[in-house]
């Protein structure tokens, strides 16, 4: 494991990994870091454009992702950036994109357009490293929680090189439903249900190609193998 001496920030976040190399961001520091030969590399500074407004706010953070461009086998960081105009009366929020992660050379994002009567239409931005191009996904029609008496936790990630979804739906008797949807052809598909299982409350992402990580109650990490699993 590689340890990064005489960092040039603290409080650093570091994300990745992709073929071996880390990005790592505080402030507007951004670097790539090879563990391998602990080597940081400084990425040039952000340009925005086109210029936003003088009035306009930003959060507190961008959106990251970064991978390889398969035609050109140069690494790419993709870097989101909103923000809204103080003037704008529409004080309706949207959910934060999150839930990076990349599959065959595209980043996904969970985001949202903005909602009605408490409720977010959900949606996946894709960005395809390749031709810099951005389009939006739907989710699958997994199970919405009841906000009285259940909640449903979701995240992206990969399975068997498939974009996937994974969804745990929990009940008031705290016990976790994990289904997993892959994306294929425009199309998703339900490929497991695992559960009920006590204690099983977030799902993380996945581990290499086939294995998902899960979160349980009391902070503990569980790495499950979907097809070598003891059905209930």
């Amino acid at each position: 494991m590689g340890v990064l001496y005489d960092m040039p920030h603290y409080g650093a976040i570091i994300y990745g990994p992709c073929d071996g190399l880390y990005y790592l961001y505080v402030a507007e520091f951004r670097a790539f870091w090879n563990p391998t030969i602990n080597e940081l590399t400084p990425l040039p500074p952000i340009i925005t454009k086109p210029n936003p407004p003088a009035n306009a706010i930003y959060p507190s953070d961008d959106v990251y992702g970064f991978g390889l461009d398969p035609l050109t086998e140069d690494y790419k960081v993709v870097i989101l950036r909103y923000y809204w105009s103080m003037d704008d009366d529409d004080e309706t929020p949207t959910r934060p994109l999150s839930c990076y992660t990349v599959v065959k050379g595209r980043c996904f994002w969970l985001g949202s357009t903005h909602y009605t009567d408490a409720i977010y239409r959900e949606l996946i931005i894709s960005f395809d490293m390749a031709f810099d191009s951005f389009r939006e996904i739907p989710v699958p029609n997994y199970q919405r929680p009841n906000y009285y008496y259940s909640a449903s936790t979701t995240t992206l990630g990969m399975y068997e090189d498939s974009l996937a979804f994974f969804c745990v739906h929990r009940e008031m008797n705290e016990e976790g439903i994990l289904d997993i949807w892959t994306f294929n052809d425009g199309v998703w598909t339900k490929i497991f249900t695992i559960g009920p299982i006590l204690g099983l409350w977030i799902p993380v992402g996945h581990w290499q190609s086939n294995k998902v990580l899960l979160e349980f109650e009391g902070h503990k990490i569980v790495l499950c193998d979907p097809n070598e699993r003891d059905d209930p």
